[in-house]
Order: C-alpha cells, then structure tokens, then sequence
C-alpha cells in the first residue's frame, strides 16, 4: 500500500496549484491581495509535499493515511473561497448576459423567473434540503471507502471528485458568472424563498460562503453526479437508488434556489461525464505506467 511515488490525486492538485500559480503571476495587476493567493497556493503545494513525506514515513498510521487521501476534501472550501479574488482576470467582468440572451434565443424565457410560479415554503424546503445533501455526498462515502480499508477503491473515488472540482473552477476562470441571484436580482418577484429548517441551514452556508462568480459550470450538479455513480460503482444499487431522487431534485434546485441558470446545470452534467470518462483514463493510465 505505501508508495514512494505521488499517486494521481497528488499529481492532479500539483497540476492545478500550479495552473493557479502561473495566472497569478501573469494577471498580478488586476488581482487585489495578490500576496494572499500566491501564499494560499504555495502553501496548499507545500502540504501536499509534506504529506507525502510523512506518509513514506509514517503511511501504516491512520492519521496519515486520512491526511493522504483527504486532503483535497479538506481543503476545497478554501480554494473555492479564493476563486472569487481572480476569477474575472481573463474578462474584466462577468458574462451573464451572455448566458441569459442565450437561453431566451433556446428556450424563449428564462426558467428561474418561470420557477416563481411554484415559490411555497414546502417547496423551497424540499428544494433547499435536496441542495444541502449534496455537502455529505463525498465524505460520507469516502470515509466508508477509509474505514474499510478499500484504498485503492477510495484513491479512485477522491481522484475522479478532485479532477471533477478543478476542471469546474478552471471553468469559473474560463467563463465567469454570478448566477442569477445577482444579475436577475431586480426581475424576482416579491416572493422570498422562505421554508424551515433546512432552508435556514443552507441560506447560512450561503451567505457565509458564497464564491461569486462560480456558477459556470455546476460543480454542485457535476460533482453530484460523478458521487452518485460512483456510489453506484463502490456500494451497488441500493444506495445508488436512494440518493438519485435526491440527485435529480437538486438539478431543479439549483435553477429554483436561483443559485445558477439553466445552462449551469447543462454544463455540469456535460463536466460531470466528460470528468468521469476523461478521469478514468488519466487514473488508469498514471497507474499503468507506474507499476
């Protein structure tokens, strides 16, 4: 099980890290508190280095071994957080409009305005409680994968959930936009998205961590979708059963949360399988040649 060789998931954050660094450096003028990213990325690649030191090292403890297959896990809210400082250094702004005089020459009306019709407390709920499951998807999973000691199964699983992250914030990068929330603001109706408890629980996670400008692609919807086969993949069909209602709700809730557009959802689902099959061939192949 120990190795002395950085496995895929290494390899894939150190690309991204440096993918970071590199635009950093060539857009350090247009980005305020440029120090603070460069310091958030030198030192997320400094932490993969020592993980891996101490886990050629240490790799039989399970402190370690966690630290070296989560570490991603623990450290995309603070990436995702980050976003927001540069994410407009190839544009100089957002391309929202874009978006919505697409979808009104597709679709002929916007289908987060259409939603309004349905707004009812009960509705947001069940809305708000499919969106909040999608924080448990990936932990919950991944930690059974640990605790089983299935590691090859949970290198796999955190790989194809790290590249499917990183591919939807390079595509923040490619393509910015706030989401509706903020540039249809002035068309929402009076109606609020008022429900209970678990509408309280994610309109918090929202106003606290929020990342404008990360709408395009979903990474929820990608990230969503690539867990749920996953899933599907490590623990049959039961489980796979269970969660996919949930699933398919979320793809609604995001346009009716007014968290992102209908082509943000589109775009996730496309990253969602483009990530899956592209993943499994780097994961393969990296593989391959190292044995």
């Amino acid at each position: 099980m120990k190795q002395k060789r950085f496995n895929v998931i290494d390899l894939i954050s150190m690309i991204y890290a440096c993918t970071i660094l590199i635009l950093l450096v060539l857009f350090k003028r247009k980005i305020n508190n440029w120090a603070l990213y460069i310091t958030i990325y030198g030192s997320f690649l400094f932490l993969i280095l020592i993980i891996h030191k101490l886990y050629i090292h240490y790799g039989s403890k399970k402190i370690i071994l966690f630290l070296k297959y989560f570490y991603p896990v623990l450290t995309f809210g603070i990436i995702y957080k980050s976003i927001e400082g540069y994410v407009t250094i190839l544009h100089d702004g957002f391309l929202d409009n874009l978006v919505i005089n697409f979808q009104y020459i597709i679709l002929g009306f916007q289908p987060v305005l259409w939603l309004e019709k349905f707004i009812h407390p009960v509705i947001t709920e069940i809305f708000k409680f499919s969106y909040f499951t999608y924080y448990f998807y990936v932990p919950v999973a991944a930690l059974i994968l640990f605790f089983r000691k299935r590691w090859n199964d949970l290198e796999y699983f955190v790989f194809i959930i790290t590249f499917t992250f990183y591919v939807c914030y390079i595509g923040f990068i490619l393509f910015p936009v706030q989401g509706p929330r903020f540039a249809l603001s002035s068309y929402f109706g009076i109606s609020n998205l008022n429900g209970y408890l678990f509408s309280l629980l994610q309109d918090f996670l929202m106003k606290n961590g929020q990342t404008i400008g990360a709408a395009m692609p979903s990474s929820h919807l990608a990230v969503a979708w690539n867990a749920l086969f996953l899933i599907r993949k490590f623990f049959g069909k039961k489980p796979f059963l269970i969660i996919l209602p949930l699933t398919l709700l979320m793809s609604i809730a995001i346009v009716y949360n007014r968290y992102h557009y209908f082509m943000d959802g589109i775009a996730g689902i496309i990253v969602s399988f483009l990530c899956f099959r592209i993943g499994t061939r780097i994961y393969n192949k990296y593989n391959t040649i190292q044995e």
